[in-house]
């Protein structure tokens, strides 16, 4: 993981858990978490979801699909240089463009 511009939003604090933080990264920034397929493939081939190793590695491949949409945003969960899970998202209100747009607004798109 490189420093790429990123918000943080959040951090875990249960104990004994590993202390997450969660990054709010745009498009053009994606490319500092090269990782996000073995992470799918780490997490998505373990119950409940019990995928084959290629079917989880693919989870990721909608994020780097819809990464030139307009208001796309990955959140991945990191711990010092690891990814440890992501989601990703369209900003969808009318401020997906704005510097600053508020961040109760987000939904992945289906079409």
């Amino acid at each position: 993981m490189s420093s790429a511009p990123a918000h943080q939003c959040g951090q875990e604090q249960r104990a004994g858990a590993v202390q997450a933080r969660i990054l709010l990264v745009s498009a053009p920034d994606v490319a500092a978490f090269p990782a996000l397929a073995d992470v799918g493939g780490s997490i998505f081939t373990r119950p409940p979801w019990r995928e084959p190793y290629p079917a989880a590695r693919s989870v990721a491949s909608p994020a780097l699909a819809d990464r030139p949409r307009p208001g796309f945003v990955l959140a991945p969960a990191v711990h010092g240089e690891e990814v440890y899970g992501f989601a990703f998202g369209h900003r969808c209100s009318t401020l997906a463009l704005a510097s600053s747009p508020p961040r109760d607004d987000f939904t992945r798109p289906t079409a």
